[in-house]
Parts: C-alpha cells; structure tokens; sequence
C-alpha cells in the first residue's frame, strides 16, 4: 500500500495506491486480503470460546500521508501485522475518530503518527465491534496485542489522543500500548469505567511524552485494575491535570513536570475509589501540587523524599 505522496519507486512495488481522498477505503481494502481462521480467545483465565477471524496476515503500509476522511476501521483480527512506520495520518473532520479498532488477538499494529482535528479520539480500542459502524456481530476483545504509534497529534485541546473505550461487552486486557509523543488533545489517554460483561486489566502502557493537553492521563476505576504505566508526562496548560486515576492495583513510573505551572496545576489526583496503586514519581511528589481523595490509604506514592523519612523513621536508634 502506498500513499499519493510516495515515490514512483514505492508505487511500483505496491499493490494498491491511494489517491489523497478518503483513503481509509484502500487501507481496509488491504487487510481484507486475509483469510479466515477459527482462533480461541480468552473468556476467562481457564475458559475459552472459538471464533471464526481474519488471521495470519500482514501488511505494509509506505510511508507518506494518508488522508483520511472518515474513520478507518481495523476489523476484528487474529495473529495479523500492520507495519507503517514512517506514516502521517490526517484526519480533518471535526467529529468522530481517526482510527478504531474493535477487537484485537495476539496482534501487532505499528503506526507512525495520527494528526486529528476531531472532538473524537485519534485512536479508540473497543475491545467489540460498533453498531454505529454497521457491524453489531461482536467478535473478540482486544487481547495479548501490540499497538504503537509514532506520535497522536491534536488540534486546540479537543478530543483525546488515544481512548480505551470500555462502554461495551467485551474487554481490553493484557496488551502493550507504547507511544513517542502525544499532544494537543483535552485529553492525552483516556481509560473508562468498563461495563458489565467488560474488563480493563493487566495492559502495559509507556509513552516518552504526554504534554500540552489539559489532561494528560485519565484513568476510571470500575472494572479497571492492575494496568501498569511508565510515562512522562508534562502538565503545561494552565489549570491542568498531569494524572488521574480511581483504578487499582496500578503500577506507575512516573518522569513528572508541570513547566511554569508548579503549585498551581495537579501532578496527581487520586479519585475515590483509587486503592492499592504504587506510584513511584520523579522528581519528588512533594514539588509539585496534588491531592488524595480515594477515601483509603493502600495507595503507595514513592519519591526520593519519602523514602528518605522512612529509612530515617526505621532506623535504629544511635546509642
């Protein structure tokens, strides 16, 4: 697959060429190529139910520009690859998403970078298939898969650069989601609350840089535990928040600034709700302005000066 802006040399050798106009069409159109497989996904940690996938393919995407003009879909999958590093995703349309993926297993998708002017999500993980996509058949949750991106690029604080949508049946569990610069969004990465019959656990998440959003990482609770983050993250909007979680079993290594804004934006807020998370954040916590309203005290937050009071606190009395 090549874009309208690629090299007659990359043309050549691809087997479908977009045209610069809504170029979602091409881009489903080669991942359609797969055959069908019946896979096992995960129900439970002893259970199990087959399904019937596209699996065992890969494709390539050149690099150069993709326009998009409505959402690309990526379908439901099994064992598949997207390589496409060295891309540049457009989408100008000022609601819904760039891209969104339903259903994901033992997948690896390899994106260069999404520049969104919508109120939507550069990229939502379902974990199930949209009704409003006109597919209401669910397939398979996201699970055991790779999702990487160079970079998801916003417009004047809108939207959310990527979004873990748990609203449906389904789930999102035990996947990587890596990143090199998310900016320009209200909110960099967004996980909700998980409905019944959903989950959100276990996923690895580590981004270089999240910065000019309002707020940078969100993180709901109900259904939502044991995630394991290392970041860093910049809150350099007036006003904004760094991160925000109500989840729990969390895991977070934190690289923390707030720019010209120390004491006065939150490097963390606890929700209610937020229990037995460790925190680990540097430079110290205690520079920068953050508040605990969980309602309990099994949250862990470690930095250099904490620990330094505990060793103090724990050490033997000098005779």
């Amino acid at each position: 697959m090549a874009p309208v802006d690629a090299t007659p040399r990359a043309k050549a050798r691809a087997d479908l060429v977009c045209d610069g106009q809504d170029d979602e069409v091409e881009l489903l159109q080669s991942l359609q190529f797969a055959r069908r497989y019946v896979v096992r996904h995960a129900t439970a940690p002893s259970g199990h139910r087959k399904v019937t996938l596209p699996g065992r393919h890969t494709v390539e995407w050149l690099p150069g520009t993709y326009q998009l003009g409505h959402t690309l879909l990526l379908p439901d999958a099994a064992d598949c690859a997207i390589k496409a590093q060295g891309t540049w995703f457009r989408y100008a349309a000022k609601t819904g998403d760039a891209i969104r993926t339903p259903g994901m297993l033992r997948c690896r998708y390899h994106l260069g970078t999404i520049e969104s002017h919508s109120a939507g999500a550069a990229i939502r993980v379902t974990g199930t298939v949209d009704d409003d996509l006109g597919d209401p058949a669910h397939q398979t949750p996201c699970q055991m898969s790779v999702l990487s991106f160079t970079g998801l690029i916003g417009q004047h604080y809108r939207g959310t650069g990527l979004l873990l949508d748990n609203a449906r049946p389904g789930g999102i569990t035990v996947n990587r989601f890596t990143g090199t610069d998310i900016a320009g969004f209200h909110t960099g990465a967004r996980v909700t609350d998980a409905s019944a019959g959903s989950k959100c656990d276990t996923n690895y998440f580590s981004f270089h840089f999240i910065r000019e959003c309002r707020t940078c990482i969100y993180e709901s609770g109900h259904r939502v535990d044991s995630n394991v983050w290392s970041v860093n993250v910049d809150a350099t909007v007036a006003q904004g928040i760094a991160i925000r979680t109500a989840a729990r079993y969390g895991k977070w290594e934190v690289i923390m600034g707030t720019y010209q804004f120390e004491g006065q934006n939150r490097a963390l807020l606890l929700d209610p709700g937020a229990a037995h998370n460790i925190i680990t954040m540097h430079p110290p916590l205690e520079q920068f302005a953050h508040r605990d309203r969980s309602g309990n005290e099994t949250n862990v937050l470690l930095s250099a000066h904490r620990l330094k009071r505990l060793l103090q606190s724990t050490a033997p009395a000098a005779r």
